[in-house]
């Protein structure tokens, strides 16, 4: 069973206390996140359990809601946590990592590329039939 290593007061007090990008908060982070994705890896072997056998209603809501928490806040996602989130189902995970994500700015610019237009390709086609 895997549960949150402190009381979820004390992650919360942390959160306000330090904010999202310091390393206490980080750390926080690493093991409700772990939390989280166990209840999910469990609930995907039992799929007809509402909550995992073991954890107490009580525990289930407070990782859940710890999790959307500092989500909400913006805590940074490190990109040692891909593999396990490539592991999840469920979108409460998936779903506020791809709004972190999408949130982004790039720090690189993306090479420009043109498409081919409809033209050049009807005439590389005709091009490549007449070969044959």
């Amino acid at each position: 069973m895997r549960s949150l290593s402190v009381n979820s007061s004390f992650y919360d007090w942390v959160l306000k206390e330090y904010g999202p990008n310091s390393r206490i908060t980080q750390q926080c982070f690493d093991d409700i996140l772990e939390s989280r994705i166990w209840i999910d890896l469990k609930l995907q072997e039992n799929p007809e359990r509402d909550i995992p056998e073991h954890l107490t209603l009580q525990a289930f809501n407070s990782i859940c809601s710890i999790y959307q928490k500092y989500c909400n806040d913006k805590v940074p996602f490190k990109a040692n946590y891909f593999p396990y989130l490539k592991l999840v189902k469920n979108e409460e995970i998936i779903g506020r990592f791809s709004k972190i994500l999408s949130g982004l700015e790039l720090n690189i610019k993306l090479p420009s590329f043109e498409l081919p237009t409809l033209s050049l390709l009807n005439f590389k086609i005709r091009n490549f039939f007449m070969i044959f």
